[in-house]
């Protein structure tokens, strides 16, 4: 097939910038240095643009943990970065004393043969005496697997396919690496949610490091037990999300509930089977699966995207889980708030459903007129920057926690008591918030939900902050 002729111009620029590169390499390796360079097989011009750019770089990171890996201690972090006519270019400065060029190059044959798109993947290596470093061995064909100095004699693809054919490829890895990094991140930031929230010590009525609050079948230990058993469970969300991008907003649900039941059974067994987040564990999975699809479909974490995702998935689900509850001894306990006190008892199913109005209008909208700081958050300013978020939660969330078991008035009562507490803690007055404590510690009131929120408050924020995506 007939390949693509480059201009003489372009021929001249690539053969003198390959010339450069050869130069450079030798005076280097005069120094004392084997000298490992990176670059891309790429055929036709231009040898690069801001997709190879973003690809040689993370295959630089991948690399230079490869060489860490299977030489410790041999690489010091010299290298050398550029571009030119050529295209994209890295230098690895590897000192000759303590391992040969040889070693070296079968490191770099590993890593190529490793690698999904090592055909596309060019790493060199040049002796301390100016000899290239050869393995004999011949790279494959990127579309069809015969030898590739084959394919070329025999001009078996144009150079307009085989280029097409790896730009194609590369930018599918780009994506694939980027969502695998937001779902790593994300995966996180839902851990350290729940970690957060019970390591904010003291809470009123619930579990925190000082304290099992209201509680006598459960504590700190319990709460840090059932976390680790949660925290494979998001990255498997994550891809869920990344997978499923197509389908339906209504048909996610089922397959999100297929993981959280998973959740639970991890839960119980990591605890002796108590309680500890049954909900958390609702409205995390949701809100993980919500978050990934949203950076999936947008590029970018968008907090009023990701509400409406909740809102999406959920539509409906008040209608046909609770409104046809009927009263019986084997309805759960958020049926049975939903079916004595209506939609104030629909608890993290209207949260959800409403696409999370206690997090998205109240508890975010506060952090940010209160100027708090998650991402700078540690062990002493924790409570200064967690306490009042949860205040503030408590004081508008119709926790069914607190209405199951203690009924409208005292829920009632909790919220107006935690008003005046938060405006009096955002003045540096914390008196009344530790009468708030023994209040709910000494009645076994629980707000639970609200424990819960806090979390989701957390998470949102963390991915909203997020500067690694």
């Amino acid at each position: 097939m007939q390949n693509s002729i480059q201009p003489n111009s372009i021929i001249k620029a690539l053969l003198e910038a390959r010339e450069e590169r050869w130069n450079s390499k030798l005076s280097l390796a005069k120094h004392g240095w084997h000298v490992v360079s990176l670059q891309l097989n790429l055929p036709g011009y231009p040898k690069n643009d801001d997709n190879t750019e973003q690809f040689i770089k993370l295959i630089d990171k991948q690399f230079v943990r490869f060489l860490k890996a299977h030489a410790p201690g041999k690489y010091r972090e010299e290298k050398k970065c550029f571009i030119d006519k050529a295209g994209d270019c890295i230098y690895y400065l590897i000192p000759a004393k303590g391992i040969t060029s040889l070693e070296l190059k079968n490191i770099t044959e590993l890593f190529e043969e490793s690698h999904s798109l090592g055909r596309i993947i060019d790493l060199d290596v040049l002796d301390t005496k100016g000899k290239q470093i050869s393995s004999g061995k011949e790279k494959k064909c990127f579309i069809c697997d015969k030898p590739a100095h084959v394919c070329r004699k025999e001009q078996t693809h144009s150079i307009d396919q085989l280029r097409k054919e790896m730009l194609d490829a590369i930018i599918l890895f780009l994506e694939k690496e980027r969502m695998k990094n937001c779902i790593e991140r994300f995966s996180t930031w839902a851990v350290k949610a729940l970690l957060y929230e019970v390591s904010l010590s003291p809470k009123p009525g619930l579990v925190c490091r000082v304290s099992a609050g209201a509680h006598t079948d459960m504590d700190f230990i319990n709460f840090i037990n059932s976390t680790a058993a949660l925290s494979p469970f998001f990255i498997e969300l994550g891809w869920l999300a990344a997978n499923n991008f197509n389908l339906e907003m209504a048909d996610c649900l089922p397959k999100i509930r297929e993981v959280g039941l998973r959740m639970e059974e991890a839960m119980y067994e990591s605890t002796g089977k108590i309680n500890t987040h049954k909900g958390a564990v609702f409205l995390m999975a949701l809100s993980m699966f919500s978050a990934v699809h949203v950076v999936h479909k947008k590029k970018k974490f968008k907090p009023g995207i990701f509400a409406g995702t909740v809102q999406q998935i959920t539509r409906g689900i008040i209608q046909r889980e609770l409104c046809s509850v009927e009263e019986s001894s084997r309805i759960t306990h958020g049926e049975s708030c939903f079916l004595h006190f209506g939609l104030k008892g629909s608890g993290a199913r209207g949260e959800a459903e409403q696409g999370l109005p206690t997090v998205m209008h109240h508890a975010l909208p506060f952090i940010k007129e209160m100027d708090l700081s998650m991402e700078d958050m540690n062990d002493k300013n924790m409570f200064s920057i967690l306490a009042p978020v949860l205040l503030k939660i408590m004081s508008v969330n119709n926790d069914t926690n607190v209405l199951f078991r203690h009924g409208e008035e005292v829920l009632e009562e909790l919220k107006r008591k935690s008003i005046k507490v938060l405006n009096q803690v955002t003045n540096g007055d914390r008196d009344e918030y530790y009468k708030l404590v023994d209040w709910c510690n000494t009645k076994k009131i629980s707000p639970g939900g609200s424990a819960d929120l806090l979390s989701v408050t957390m998470f949102v924020q963390f991915c909203q902050t997020d500067k690694g995506l």
